[in-house]
């Protein structure tokens, strides 16, 4: 059992409060500390924002702790924004993985594509400096994390790039007041940071909501009623349809802009027409889940991801 273990702050990774506890257990190593508390050094994809064996972890801490498997899994992980757009059973089986010792993926389980990946952990200047006065150090912010999210919903500013690197190769913890972290000065438009909040506020809203998702069947088919309610779908009969592809990436891309598509996957504007048409009518054949993909295609289809979720 151990000697302490630190108390996470509000919306604070898991990677962080570990990366705090490393500076003050005085371990010579990264994987002492892993070792430590996850008993094991198999390596997870993800293992960052998605940790497992957390039931150890717990059984762990000191005598009294109010930390509990299920508030490290909500508050302390990505799982609240993974589980988006996955059915009850797929859920489960996810979180299960969260919880115990496992060599199967959770990554796979969770259906993870690589566009939803981050190369680096990401932090805004203004919470930097707000939590060393408040805390007396920094900490790596959970929401900050999340794939899709460009912007600080605090403070409305752009957040920047750290030089901590989101691999699968090596065990590592850096705290976040340890790091020597470089402020990108940002020369974004305000219309640019405006379309941002607007859709950071949709992903901070789909992860904090749990609404039980109808399978990825009923999304294409949801799609497609509004396709055809927004004229980018001209249908002929019951089974034969035409869909407008260049018409609705050209909205699509009117809609967002260059600059903010860019900004979350450069890879997304590389044949536009069909990148989109496959998610939207083809996306219950894939074995992975583009989330902020389908967050962009929702909120341009009905104005907001509540409207097709409540």
């Amino acid at each position: 059992m151990l000697g302490s273990f630190p108390t996470p702050y509000p919306d604070e990774l898991l990677y962080s409060v570990v990366a705090r506890y490393h500076v003050r257990s005085g371990n010579k190593s990264f994987r002492q500390t892993h070792e430590e508390l996850f008993e094991t050094i198999e390596l997870q994809p993800d293992k960052i924002v998605l940790p497992n064996n957390l039931n150890f972890l717990v059984s762990q801490l000191p005598q009294g702790s109010k930390i509990t498997v299920e508030s490290l899994i909500k508050r302390n992980t990505l799982y609240p924004f993974f589980r988006t757009f996955l059915t009850p059973i797929e859920i489960y089986s996810f979180k299960n993985l969260l919880r115990e010792k496992s060599s199967i993926s959770i990554s796979k389980a969770a259906k993870i594509s690589d566009k939803e990946r981050n190369k680096v952990l990401k932090f805004c200047p203004k919470c930097h400096v707000e939590d060393e006065q408040k805390y007396g150090e920094a900490y790596w912010h959970r929401q900050h994390q999340i794939p899709g999210m460009l912007v600080c919903l605090k403070h409305e500013t752009p957040l920047s790039h750290s030089q901590v690197f989101l691999d699968n190769e090596q065990i590592h913890y850096y705290a976040a007041s340890q790091v020597d972290l470089e402020i990108k000065r940002n020369t974004y438009l305000e219309d640019f940071i405006d379309r941002s909040l607007s859709l950071a506020q949709e992903i901070d809203w789909l992860s904090h909501n749990y609404v039980e998702f109808r399978g990825m069947t009923w999304l294409r088919n949801v799609y497609k009623s509004l396709l055809i309610e927004r004229k980018f779908i001209t249908k002929y009969s019951r089974t034969k349809f035409k869909y407008h592809d260049q018409q609705f990436a050209d909205a699509f891309l009117e809609f967002y802009g260059e600059d903010l598509l860019g900004a979350i996957q450069p890879k997304i504007l590389e044949k536009l027409e069909k990148y989109l048409e496959y998610y939207l009518l083809s996306c219950d054949i894939t074995q992975t889940i583009d989330r902020i993909t389908h967050v962009l295609i929702i909120k341009f289809l009905c104005g907001s991801i509540r409207d097709i979720f409540t």
